[in-house]
């Protein structure tokens, strides 16, 4: 990828500067699609670009995207997240810039800014996904999360709010909900890594065995880098009367490894978790996304439905 500037009084000669965005090759299974160019201000402008890939023809999912000032010169790093883009030219508002694509039939909203790309969701389209109707402690929940472009279905007006998330899938959710900035600075070479140094940086994933990221999640790793993201950001933990206090209702503390109490009992009594009913907090069973869901809820908004004192984390 190349831009080319050149000054008025030169348009028809030879380009003044040419910079290199990027570097995909001719033969290689990774190629661009044709850019668009943003002006942002008299002299800045962006650059943004799909990343196709030749080797199976799959729709893009990953955008490209670099500034430059008026002369041509690059300012910053060239940067991948994962998105779209459309036909629609994207325009400025505020200090962002806007775009749609359009999923499902319905129109999904990019904002990219300072602290990088995110998806919003024309609320009162959330698909109604039936397994996770009204009256389903998750369903204000994923309907938001999936506003937001946080969560995606699994197909056939499906959520599967029962089913297992891995490692890397909860990871890259909480990198993305919590260091978006940080993650956009880092070279993607798949899906989460980024996620995964930004969290390694921050101390986030401390005691917690990521040795395999494709397997299931535990609720007691969520717990864990729950409470080192708490630290992390300076938040006033709970003082110990109501640590003890959380302790009672934990069903079965007597069963959570020493390794895990201290980050349970805190999340407990800052109201995060509320545990299985009749069960504890179960903390060797995986992460479900329907606990993904309201956990990106609770970070990116600290937001939670107004009849709903806590969550069932």
């Amino acid at each position: 990828m190349f831009v080319a500037a050149a000054g008025k009084s030169n348009m028809g000669g030879k380009a003044d500067s040419v910079v290199q965005l990027s570097n995909y090759s001719a033969n290689g299974d990774i190629s661009a699609s044709t850019p668009h160019i943003v002006e942002l201000s008299r002299d800045l402008f962006l650059v943004a670009w799909e990343e196709k890939d030749m080797a199976t023809y799959k729709s893009p999912t990953t955008i490209g995207y670099a500034y430059v000032d008026g002369t041509g010169k690059q300012v910053g790093q060239t940067k991948t997240t994962p998105g779209r883009l459309s036909d629609c030219q994207p325009i400025v508002v505020g200090d962002n810039v806007v775009w749609y694509v359009i999923d499902s039939s319905k129109p999904v909203f990019y904002v990219l800014g300072d602290k990088g790309l995110r998806t919003v969701r024309v609320l009162g389209n959330e698909p109604q996904f039936t397994d996770v109707e009204e009256g389903n402690w998750a369903y204000p929940f994923v309907q938001r999360a999936y506003a937001n472009g946080a969560v995606s279905g699994v197909g056939n007006d499906k959520y599967n709010p029962g089913g297992e998330v891995t490692l890397a899938q909860f990871a890259a959710m909480l990198g993305n909900v919590a260091y978006n900035g940080e993650v956009t600075d880092k070279t993607m070479t798949n899906w989460y890594n980024r996620q995964m140094e930004v969290l390694q940086e921050h101390g986030v994933l401390q005691g917690v065995d990521s040795s395999n990221l494709d397997a299931p999640a535990t609720r007691y790793m969520m717990a864990q880098m729950v409470y080192n993201l708490i630290q992390d950001f300076g938040e006033t933990l709970p003082d110990a009367s109501a640590q003890t206090a959380a302790q009672a209702e934990i069903l079965d503390w007597d069963q959570i490894p020493q390794q895990y109490r201290t980050a349970v009992n805190a999340c407990y009594a800052m109201k995060i978790f509320a545990g299985v009913k009749d069960v504890g907090f179960a903390g060797d069973r995986a992460i479900t996304r329907d606990a993904m869901a309201a956990m990106y809820c609770i970070w990116r908004m600290c937001w939670k439905p107004s009849n709903s004192e806590r969550t069932r984390i």
